[in-house]
């Protein structure tokens, strides 16, 4: 089932003075004669990212047209042509005086005629692949670290965002394994690849929760599909991978323990790491030497500086703009203990060609930046650090708040019920409670949401007959567009049951209930704003409400008796 549009869109449109920009992309005119190699100039121009609108244009009256289409629109546009159109262009500025209204970047292919070392200051070039070389760089300066895709986060200088994914994986880590969340994960598999349905379904025959390192180790799409889903950053496909990233990162836990003695004859050493990196990534850690970033997927990582190099040598930027980049990474003896990470061992390969895989979030120090202009290689030399790391503690403190980590179950003893909180003495776990339902609200509304949650509420009533057939009634006639609000505003069991898991902010169950929370969320949005709006119009300023609820005295005494903001847990 399709989502619909959220209405918790918290956004607004950045204002930018830079021609290129992830929503903005400049149009690149091509016009070019026989003698050039157009083909491959417009193939490097559509390279990832993708950075200009690439317009072919046939002769000279094309590019008129083009000019007076827009007339005197705040346009910037590139213009690469042959130097043969000279005359031609001469002639066309001479006769319309309004040609050059629009901004204009020309960039001139010269195949023939005298070089100078100052034509490609000039923006002359006497070969394709330098002058498309000089554009895209010229294009990809304007690009920021938000708009690329970034094998990092920078603990200090994208403090609030490392913050909020730490906290979603925490979440994300305290989830149960469901076999439904398995069936999300197989579902996206089949549509990815449709063209591998052999290792599709010995994936669907083979895969457990156990075996997922050895998945990783295999010659398939599975682990680099992982780690692209990581990279990406987004929070809607990492969800619905929660249970194989959950899988791994289990695995390797287990792994690094089983591995302790092996570990203590090996540290301390240098692990090493070939890969393609952008250039915005790479200059701001250039920039930033020092400075803690966590990795944003599973780094695998080998022992022989050899293999690694191999990777950056054979990495081919036909296809992108990013760069050849060779890590070395120091592991500690001291820092080993506190840091996640596990050896490969291939029965193909020497002793010495171990490859080692870091956890998902692991922390390290850039020590070192430095590009090789003959081997057009940047080599970094990082060091494994851990949360306890001074420099990661004084970034980070500002931003802790507990997270909800404990899996109580809903008939818990123990853990009371929380009917209010006094914000002025509980912030750290009210910013908690909202970050989840913030994440909550960030995620696909979709079948499988659908079946987790039917699927909790019969388990939780299985033994009472009358809420069963009240549950398989729901499942044929909700309608989430209309009567979320409705099925809670009787006395049902989603009533129940929804208030009672937000009371105890048990995080599995909450999650579980995401497809009710979504809809009843989205429809009292709705509701709230035709109210207003019906306010404003019977100029009646104020809305006083009334509640009434049964609790002790002391919860009374404790939670009122004083002037302070208060947040209730639930609807």
């Amino acid at each position: 089932m399709a989502a619909r549009s959220r209405l918790y869109a918290r956004s607004q449109a950045r204002k930018t003075n830079s021609p290129v920009s992830a929503s903005h992309k400049p149009d690149v005119l091509v016009l070019l004669d026989d003698e050039a190699d157009s083909n491959f100039i417009i193939s490097h121009l559509n390279k990832k990212p993708i950075l200009c609108q690439v317009i072919v244009l046939l002769d000279i009256n094309a590019l008129n047209q083009y000019y007076r289409s827009y007339g005197n629109s705040d346009k910037w546009v590139y213009f690469i042509r042959s130097d043969s159109f000279r005359e031609q262009l001469k002639q066309l500025s001479s006769t319309h005086d309004n040609f050059y209204l629009i901004l204009t970047s020309e960039y001139i292919l010269a195949l023939e005629g005298t070089r100078t070392v100052w034509d490609e200051e000039f923006r002359i070039f006497h070969d394709e692949e330098r002058l498309v070389k000089a554009l895209r760089d010229h294009l990809n300066s304007f690009l920021t670290l938000d708009e690329v895709e970034l094998s990092s986060q920078s603990v200090s200088l994208q403090t609030p965002r490392f913050a909020w994914f730490q906290f979603m994986f925490a979440l994300l880590s305290d989830l149960e394994r469901s076999d439904i969340g398995m069936q999300e994960v197989i579902n996206t598999f089949r549509i990815n690849y449709k063209s591998e349905p052999d290792i599709i379904e010995e994936f669907i025959q083979t895969y457990s929760s156990e075996k997922a390192m050895e998945w990783c180790m295999k010659d398939s799409f599975f682990f680099g599909h992982v780690n692209s889903i990581l990279r990406s950053k987004n929070v809607k496909t990492i969800f619905s991978h929660r249970t194989i990233i959950r899988d791994i990162e289990q695995n390797l836990i287990s792994w690094y323990y089983d591995q302790q003695q092996v570990w203590e004859f090996f540290l301390p050493m240098n692990v090493y790491r070939g890969q393609k990196t952008s250039k915005q990534e790479l200059k701001s850690w250039q920039s930033n030497i020092g400075s803690i970033i966590a990795m944003a997927s599973f780094l695998s990582t080998s022992m022989d500086k050899k293999i690694a190099n191999c990777f950056a040598e054979t990495f081919d930027n036909d296809d992108n703009d990013d760069e050849a980049t060779l890590f070395t990474i120091y592991v500690d003896k001291n820092i080993a203990p506190k840091a996640t990470f596990a050896y490969f061992y291939h029965a193909d390969c020497e002793p010495d060609d171990h490859e080692i895989l870091f956890s998902l979030r692991t922390l390290f120090r850039i020590d070192k930046v430095e590009y090789d202009d003959s081997e057009e290689t940047w080599y970094v030399n990082m060091t494994v650090v851990d949360i306890t790391n001074e420099a990661v503690q004084r970034v980070i403190t500002p931003w802790k708040t507990f997270i909800l980590k404990e899996k109580t179950s809903l008939q818990s003893p123990t853990k009371p019920l929380i009917y209010v909180r006094d914000l002025s003495a509980n912030n750290e776990a009210f910013l908690s409670f909202q970050l989840a339902l913030d994440i909550i609200l960030r995620l696909d509304r979709n079948d499988f949401a659908r079946q987790e949650m039917l699927s909790m509420c019969r388990t939780k009533f299985s033994h009472d007959r009358f809420t069963l057939a009240k549950i398989d009634r729901f499942e044929m006639n909700y309608q989430s567009e209309q009567d979320a609000a409705k099925w809670y505003t009787y006395d049902s069991f989603l009533y129940r049951l929804l208030n009672e898991v937000l009371r105890t902010e048990t995080v599995d169950h909450i999650f579980k209930l995401r497809y009710y929370i979504q809809d009843l969320h989205n429809q009292l949005a709705l509701m709230q704003i035709d109210y207003l709006k019906q306010l404003q119009r019977n100029n009646t300023p104020i809305l006083k409400l009334y509640r009434g609820q049964v609790m002790t005295r002391n919860e009374f005494e404790n939670n009122f008796e004083q002037e302070e903001i208060w947040k209730r847990n639930k609807f």
